[in-house]
């Protein structure tokens, strides 16, 4: 891997170690301790690798990990802080082993937070890929002494990434050794249901588009199935559209089902979900829970086939089987599993559409697997037979193997589809949407510039005036937003809000080399340049 020299970059750290491991390894000795240590990082290595993560040091009872380096990803925040949970999942069940031999008692603690930092190539090769310097990196380690035993600290900007798919409950301010503003701290409580993770944006400028999602809706109520592709750029307002149309159209039945980054090796994780969301179980649910469920599901919605299928869709949700149906699975092909798998589906929809007319909502296909494009396209002739319809939700980039199942849908089915790609805003729906974000009447020059600087992008222009009220540049006054007063009148000072730094960090990560050079050159350039310009500054330019 190659070494980033002083590279600054917007990255979330995690820093994790035991707790009393001093007391812990007096008790044991240096040659135990060495064993329970070691397999301590070894395990919390594995989960920070799981979720993307690079360990940039060791610390004997833990370690230092990097996410958003050398490859930064949209969730780098959430990825950590998943990370942290699964780092103290495996501690709880390796502490039962630990207490059962010796009568110690094992717990992690760990800490994240999100921010600028420079990276260095690290000094010890076995043990140290980067070293990364600055204040976040000291958060870092002063939330992970907080924490507590088997808890996770998460600093202010973590906090904000990740508050829509975890419980969060406040620690109060952080105060930090040299200097004198503290920090806000939060404690990591549960992962969120997906239904209470996305609050509601203010819905604006999509008339269009909302009119055929509708139409769609009601030509399913009247028996006929269809397919919607919708594609945009990250926070263009994909999933608030359907949450819009979901809202309006109570009678038909939606399933949802959202592929994420950090599991595209998993097969048919969408369609987990999507199960899931079905069962109405939680991600935090038990396996025991889950599978009591599945079993009640299936029988009420299939009776007598409910034994046959359900080995096939226990195994696609992840769930062990008894060990008569594990052998029965073993002695089939795998291409057997596979198609028994999809007519197992196939019969669960039939059967839920014939109850009432269904909405299978597949967002963020372009981090889906293989397996998983492979079995809608194998799912996508329902739509002839049933009342089901198809929205499948992903980005405009023809790169990603989601294109591939549009393409195929419209040309197949070009009378059940329809392709909705969401642009950008103009300047009037911008302001229009920045006025009834705030929830107040905001100063004429604010929204301007706020719709400027977002370009037509809803997530980044709700970020970027939530980040000017959360600093204080905006007050609220009378049902109205006033600037602060400052010397020069200039109290915006736009800059790119924490959320939207991971979004593009790791766009721009995505970049071929020479892009990403001319991209660096243009930034110090300003924001509008002649091509002539850059071209002088940066001879490079010529290849983009």
């Amino acid at each position: 891997m190659e070494e980033p020299g002083g590279e600054r970059r917007h990255v979330a750290i995690l820093i994790a170690d035991i707790a009393e491991s001093t007391e812990i390894g007096e008790r044991l000795g240096p040659e135990r301790s060495k064993f329970l240590f070691d397999e301590v990082v070894r395990l919390m290595s594995e989960q920070v690798e799981r979720f993307g993560g690079t360990v940039a040091q060791l610390t004997g009872d833990g370690l230092f990990a990097v996410f958003g380096a050398p490859q930064a990803h949209e969730d780098d925040s959430e990825r950590a802080v998943r990370a942290a949970r699964g780092i103290q999942a495996a501690l709880s069940r390796y502490g039962g082993e630990v207490e059962g031999a010796y009568g110690i008692r094992l717990a992690g603690r760990v800490g994240v937070n999100t921010g600028p930092v420079m990276l260095v190539g690290g000094d010890l090769p076995d043990q140290a890929r980067y070293n990364a310097l600055g204040d976040t990196v000291n958060v870092a380690a002063r939330l992970q002494s907080l924490a507590g035993e088997g808890g996770i600290a998460v600093g202010p900007a973590t906090a904000r990434q990740v508050e829509r798919r975890f419980a969060l409950e406040a620690l109060g301010e952080v105060e930090l050794k040299g200097k004198s503003a503290s920090v806000r701290a939060f404690r990591v409580v549960s992962e969120l249901e997906v239904e209470s993770a996305t609050a509601l944006t203010p819905f604006v400028a999509r008339a269009r588009e909302l009119g055929t999602l509708q139409g769609v809706l009601e030509e399913l109520l009247e028996g006929r199935g269809g397919i919607v592709s919708v594609l945009g750029e990250a926070g263009i307002g994909k999933s608030r559209l359907i949450a819009e149309a979901r809202g309006v159209r109570t009678d038909v039945c939606f399933l949802v089902g959202s592929a994420v980054s950090y599991a595209q090796s998993i097969p048919y994780w969408p369609l987990r979900e999507l199960l899931r969301d079905w069962l109405r179980v939680g991600v935090s649910e038990s396996e025991a829970r889950v599978r009591l469920e599945l079993k009640a599901g299936l029988a009420a919605a299939l009776g007598g086939e409910a034994e046959e299928v359900y080995p096939f869709l226990a195994t696609l949700l992840g769930l062990s089987l008894e060990p008569d149906l594990a052998d029965r699975l073993r002695q089939l092909s795998r291409d057997s599993v596979q198609q028994q798998t999809i007519e197992g589906v196939e019969r669960l929809l039939r059967s839920l559409a014939r109850e009432r007319p269904l909405c299978l909502v597949m967002e963020d296909l372009h981090w889906a697997d293989e397996s998983t494009l492979e079995l809608l396209e194998e799912l996508l002739p329902l739509i002839e037979e049933e009342a089901i319809g198809f929205v499948l939700l992903y980005r405009s980039e023809r790169e990603h193997r989601s294109w591939e199942l549009g393409e195929h849908a419209r040309r197949r089915y070009p009378h059940r589809y329809h392709e909705l790609e969401l642009v950008a805003f103009d300047l009037e729906a911008s302001r229009l949407l920045a006025g009834c974000a705030a929830g107040a009447e905001l100063p004429a020059a604010v929204a301007e510039q706020l719709a400027e600087r977002a370009g037509g992008n809803p997530f980044f222009l709700e970020e970027a005036l939530r980040d000017l009220v959360e600093r204080g540049a905006l007050l609220r006054e009378n049902g109205r937003y006033e600037l602060a007063a400052v010397s020069d009148g200039l109290a915006l000072g736009l800059g790119i809000p924490e959320l939207v730094q991971e979004t593009l960090q790791a766009r721009f990560d995505r970049l071929g080399a020479e892009t990403r050079e001319v991209l660096g050159v243009a930034a110090v350039v300003g924001r509008t340049f002649g091509l002539q310009l850059l071209e002088r500054v940066a001879p490079s330019a010529s290849l983009v």
